[in-house]
């Protein structure tokens, strides 16, 4: 008979088996060669103190008889005999049908057997979608997007209404240059994902509609994302840089201002620089680019544009030393130091040499 500490040990531990799979279920967690008690859905539902003391006597009864097969099971995958792990993982689901981490490690036994789909059907059983969706993040995490890919559309086959694999497969494809693909993943995800997932979701659509080009329902969805977060959340900008894009200046205005209202965030002060130079207000642009300097100041095309300013206004001395500043910090021989090298001799100064270099 078990001491107190072990049963309070393996309670704790199949609730962490439990959290690890979705929460919903008998879950059995393997303690030794023995086995031990499983938590069951009536007790995890929060039923009455009595079920659920009668479904935690009959969760312990069948872990006696389940936990052993179970750990057999393990054991013989750990060995490399996967028909022996297959039976005994088998027997233990026979006893009990509702022990989702024997309907794992079986999933994984048949999977390196080569039987895909009964493995699939195994981990179904498992619940163990989130498993792979995590998994795939870790991997991409480490830089292996290939590999990422294949747990994220493995956790689809064995539950198609993941809208977490949804959202991480339209991401990635996203990122990979595929928005249109992106798009078709992520309105699924959309359909599918719950109500405070949504402003995820919105996201990646903007960003993935943005990709695509199709500017008006990158705009639908920023504006979906930022009237899901605080006000003056940093999506005030991207639907700013989209109006300004459109030449809708002085809805773009609103919402930079929105942001900077309680955010110091340069390229919002350079976006306002823009749209003052549309508008011919120069001193207007001159102000919003010394702030946007002043945030960020080794960005070179600030420097560039405040160069653009004064020249407009007739100060060419103030133009070059402005010009010079965006020549040394853009990178050397680039495209960029050859322009900005053109706009220095056009107005009839030197190209001088940058400091470090």
């Amino acid at each position: 008979m078990r001491s107190p500490w072990q049963f309070v040990l393996g309670l704790v531990l199949t609730l962490a088996a439990v959290v690890a799979f979705g929460g919903r279920g008998i879950a059995a967690a393997a303690w030794g060669n023995a086995g031990f008690v499983g938590l069951a859905r009536t007790a995890l539902q929060g039923g009455s103190a009595g079920s659920a003391a009668q479904a935690l006597e009959r969760a312990r009864l069948l872990a006696q008889e389940a936990g052993f097969a179970r750990g057999l099971g393990r054991l013989s995958m750990l060995q490399d005999r996967q028909a022996e792990a297959i039976g005994s993982l088998q027997e233990a689901l026979a006893a009990c049908p509702e022990d989702r981490i024997a309907a794992f490690f079986l999933g994984q036994a048949l999977w390196q057997a080569g039987e895909q789909e009964p493995a699939i059907a195994a981990w179904r059983q498992a619940g163990a979608a989130p498993y792979f969706v995590s998994l795939g993040q870790r991997l991409n995490a480490a830089g292996h997007l290939e590999e990422a890919m294949e747990a994220w559309r493995l956790a689809l086959e064995i539950d198609p209404q993941s809208w977490q694999a949804h959202l991480e497969v339209g991401r990635a494809l996203r990122r990979s240059r595929q928005p249109e693909e992106a798009i078709r993943e992520l309105a699924v995800a959309l359909d599918l994902c719950p109500l405070e997932a949504e402003v995820q979701v919105y996201a990646e659509m903007g960003h993935a509609y943005r990709a695509a080009r199709n500017l008006d329902r990158a705009l639908w969805a920023y504006r979906e994302t930022y009237a899901r977060l605080p006000a003056g959340n940093a999506y005030a900008y991207l639907i700013g840089s989209i109006l300004y894009e459109q030449g809708r200046y002085a809805e773009a205005r609103q919402y930079l201002c929105r942001l900077l209202q309680g955010t110091p965030h340069a390229p919002s002060h350079y976006l306002l620089a823009r749209i003052s130079i549309q508008q011919e207000d120069w001193a207007g642009a001159e102000r919003e680019l010394a702030q946007a300097i002043a945030l960020a100041p080794s960005v070179p095309e600030y420097h560039e544009w405040l160069g653009e300013v004064y020249r407009a206004q007739g100060n060419s001395q103030a133009a070059v030393e402005a010009y010079r500043a965006a020549f040394c910090l853009a990178p050397p021989e680039s495209r960029a130091r050859e322009r900005i090298g053109g706009k220095i001799q056009a107005l009839g100064g030197e190209l001088i040499g940058c400091e470090g270099e």
